[in-house]
């Protein structure tokens, strides 16, 4: 939870508005199912999560649409050879 604070906190620091703004989160580990909640309770539009490992994004999507049916939030892979950060 302290995590999400901080975020929240820097998101607002910058100045950033992230209603109704399409999220790309890279990366299901660690803090990304609270992070994902976070972008979907700040009305955010959509949520897609991407990670290696198909198998973890797709557990965060269906925990999040086991408490909010409605959301619009959906997994991928990314496959390591074709990524550039």
């Amino acid at each position: 939870m302290t995590d999400i604070k901080g975020f929240k906190n820097y998101i607002k620091e910058l100045g950033l508005e992230i209603k109704n703004k399409d999220i790309l989160l890279v990366g299901a580990g660690g803090i990304g199912t609270s992070l994902s909640h976070y972008f979907l309770t700040e009305c955010t539009r959509k949520v897609r999560i991407y990670d290696i490992n198909v198998e973890k994004s797709q557990q965060i999507c269906n925990k999040i649409r086991k408490k909010n049916q409605n959301s619009n939030i959906k997994f991928g892979i990314i496959i390591k050879k074709n990524l550039i950060l």
